[in-house]
């Protein structure tokens, strides 16, 4: 236990890692207190400036919200980190092989500044009611600041249980579904703003218009979906399928085009199973080998259905067809997922 523990605390305080948290935190500190005080300090919205702490709070939360929102993405674009990593010079300083893991502790950030954002508005939701200028249930179902924040607090309920590793690896398929409501999130997120909350007097928008720099992680991601979809698209033919002990079978397919190193693992789609789930395995031939295996083990509902789909599922009856399926293949990626 003592040696597990050491062990993570290792992984956990590396240089590049502890470099990370004091500009992670030091950045997000640095833009609360930014949006704190530019609310604070503004003459011209001395009439939300009465709210006081609840007001000021809400924006300075919201600043880094914008933050976290514009990272949230870059991550998860696969094809732009493996080319970032190919470049020697930034993978002395950048650690792209732990883009899932940064990835998370944006997840981690963007969800503490959601639930100091959250409140904070309901408190100045109340305090409005109290002082006669709007009925709160109002501001909260009426308005698209409302709308589109408590959307986005149900999409994240969804999305951030079901990806706990337990529920992970007990039902994949959830996870990788509603994971997809980050699509709606982003839209929700960038609209969020829409209608201006922060007004003046005079009724001129004070918002920080942050969605156009939001954005830009959407727009790269988006052009990163498009350009998996298309190089996924070529179907892929099962040559070879060896049943292996433990429930566990090793598939070998043809693919000339396939370039990867040791080490690196591929998405896998088995549309006779779903056209729309993808699934990591790491590559276990050899970069020389006149073919691509993945081994594959039979824990959960895809896994069991595609070793049964190929007649290895020592508890089916079901044999090998006549015509294996096709596969649909994206990658190769960075280092054995770790996940």
């Amino acid at each position: 236990m003592a040696e597990s523990f050491s062990s993570r605390l290792s992984k956990e305080f590396t240089l590049k890692r502890l470099t990370f948290w004091i500009f992670w935190f030091g950045s997000h500190i640095g833009l609360f207190i930014l949006g704190f005080y530019k609310q604070k300090d503004d003459r011209s919205l001395d009439n939300l400036n009465v709210l006081g702490l609840s007001v000021w709070t809400s924006r300075g939360a919201g600043l880094c919200l914008a933050y976290d929102g514009a990272l949230i993405l870059l991550p998860v674009c696969r094809n732009i980190i493996k080319n970032l990593r190919a470049l020697s010079f930034l993978n002395k300083f950048i650690p792209f092989d732990e883009n899932l893991w940064f990835h998370r502790q944006t997840a981690y950030s963007l969800l503490l500044w959601t639930l100091v954002h959250t409140f904070a508005h309901y408190v100045n939701f109340w305090t409005l009611e109290q002082l006669g200028k709007f009925q709160a249930w109002q501001l909260h179902y009426t308005t698209w600041a409302g709308l589109t924040g408590h959307f986005m607090l149900l999409m994240m309920v969804l999305m951030y249980t079901s990806a706990h590793h337990k529920m992970r690896h007990q039902s994949f398929e959830t996870f990788w579904y509603t994971h997809h409501l980050a699509f709606f999130f982003m839209l929700c997120l960038y609209f969020h703003g829409h209608g201006c909350f922060v007004k003046t007097a005079q009724g001129e928008c004070k918002g920080y218009l942050s969605w156009r720099f939001t954005i830009v992680g959407g727009i790269l991601y988006f052009f990163e979906r498009v350009l998996r979809e298309i190089r996924a698209r070529q179907p892929t033919q099962i040559i070879k399928v060896i049943a292996h002990p433990s429930k566990a079978f090793e598939i070998q397919f043809d693919k000339p085009s396939f370039r990867y190193k040791a080490g690196q693992y591929l998405f896998l789609n088995v549309p006779a199973i779903s056209t729309w789930q993808w699934h990591p395995f790491t590559i276990t031939s050899a970069p020389d080998d006149p073919y691509v295996s993945v081994h594959v083990r039979q824990v959960g509902d895809f896994t069991n259905k595609f070793g049964e789909l190929l007649g290895c599922d020592p508890d089916s009856k079901q044999f090998a067809p006549a015509v294996l399926p096709t596969l649909r293949i994206d990658g190769p990626y960075g280092t054995p997922a770790e996940d």
